[in-house]
């Protein structure tokens, strides 16, 4: 699962820069929001994060995360050995994926209307890319 985490750019309505005060304090509010959601989540394991979320140089709108979904003894495995799981647990994985996605969502939807976060957007990989987007202003799937 890949997840696509942008801060708040409330500095942009304010006509404040993306090198300024506004738009510091959401980058470094995603980041420690972002590590209070999953670092203690043992239903998540972030195999990847972006350094754009760490950097102290510069501001950036949107870092990528790349998390496992840990749920009933499952987690990452390797391509060949992933598809051939999927074909013989295709119902078990797919519930494993639609709990574990309803679950981040409800996770992040509260930051975001606190502004601690700004959009997401989710994307799962199996035969085909299904990606599912979170936005201050609405919440849907595509």
């Amino acid at each position: 699962m890949r997840i696509w985490v942008y801060r708040d750019l409330s500095n942009r309505l304010a006509n404040e820069p993306d090198d300024g005060e506004m738009a510091w304090d959401a980058h470094r509010l995603r980041r420690k929001t972002l590590h209070e959601l999953l670092d203690a989540d043992s239903d998540f394991e972030v195999l990847e994060w972006d350094p754009n979320f760490d950097d102290e140089k510069s501001t950036h709108e949107c870092g990528l995360l790349v998390l496992a979904l840990n749920w009933l003894g499952f987690t990452t495995v390797p391509g060949a050995l992933h598809a051939f799981l999927i074909s013989v647990l295709q119902g078990v994985a797919v519930e494993v994926v639609i709990r574990g996605t309803g679950k981040l969502i409800a996770k992040l939807d509260p930051r975001m209307r606190t502004k601690e976060i700004g959009d997401a957007y989710i994307q799962l990989a199996d035969q085909h890319k299904y990606t599912c987007g979170l936005t201050v202003q609405s919440r849907y799937i595509w």
